[in-house]
Order: C-alpha cells, then sequence, then structure tokens
C-alpha cells in the first residue's frame, strides 16, 4: 500500500490558484487625468467651475456671442457620480472680458413651492384626505 504524504496530495498556497472570489478583477489601465488637454492645461484660465452643466452650456454660449474662446473640461455627463465641469478662456488676454460678460449674466430665481407645478395636485390630495378624514369621523365617530 502507498501512502501519500500532504505535499504529494494537496497543492498548497503558491499554485497559483484561487477562489473565483479572491481574484482580483481585470481592471482598466489607469488614464492620467484629462489626457487629451494636458497639453492645452497652461494654455487656458479657468472662468467658471460648476456642477450644473446647464450652467456651464449657457455660459459658453454668452462668451461665444462675444467672440470669446472657450473650452470645456471634465464634461462628463455619461460618468457617475457626475463631477463638476470647467469652462475656461483659451487666451488669457480674454480672461477679464469673460468675467465682466459672466457677471452681467443671470440666474434664473428658485421659484416658490407654491408655484411648482406638483403644488395644485398635492393641494387637491390634501383637500381630498381632509374631507375623507371628516366622513370618517362623522360616519364611526
Amino acid at each position: 500500500m502507498i501512502a501519500l504524504k500532504e505535499a504529494e496530495c494537496c497543492a498548497h498556497g503558491g499554485h497559483g490558484l484561487r477562489p473565483l472570489l479572491l481574484r482580483r478583477r481585470a481592471r482598466r489601465p489607469q488614464l492620467k487625468r484629462d489626457p487629451l488637454g494636458s497639453a492645452t492645461r497652461d494654455l487656458v484660465r479657468p472662468v467658471l467651475k460648476s456642477n450644473d452643466l446647464s450652467l456651464v452650456e449657457s455660459a459658453q454660449i454668452a462668451l461665444d456671442a462675444e467672440d470669446i474662446a472657450t473650452v470645456v473640461s471634465n464634461a462628463n455627463s455619461a460618468g457617475l457620480p457626475a463631477g463638476p465641469v470647467t469652462l475656461a478662456v483659451v487666451t488669457d488676454a480674454d480672461f477679464d472680458r469673460a468675467l465682466a460678460v459672466l457677471q452681467t449674466l443671470q440666474r434664473t430665481p428658485p421659484r416658490p413651492w407654491w408655484e411648482a407645478p406638483w403644488a395644485a395636485r398635492a393641494l387637491v390630495l390634501v383637500l381630498v384626505m381632509l374631507v375623507v378624514a371628516v366622513c370618517g369621523i362623522m360616519i364611526f365617530g
């Protein structure tokens, strides 16, 4: 009868096989931050940084109307979570003029909650619930 030693019958830790849950996932190669725009990074001056993509696009339209060349970076609309978007002027000489244009822009003030589209429906729902409660108290009360 041949008896196998432990080393002959079992694979030890250095065998290169791991359970599926302990294996590392294959990762995508890590890119430098903004690799395509890095050549122009020193040539532009940021004038606006915001999480509101609509605000940045509106500012870009206003600056383009004044013939101020702009660049938008970090416009990662498909990425989650969305990061801040930076609007920068290409020419350093346009920086002060761009700030003046952006200061003339007016943000739309938020509407009061009672003017919101859902407010009328919410009011009707509260009134219906009040009527049902009063009727329930009168009938069962």
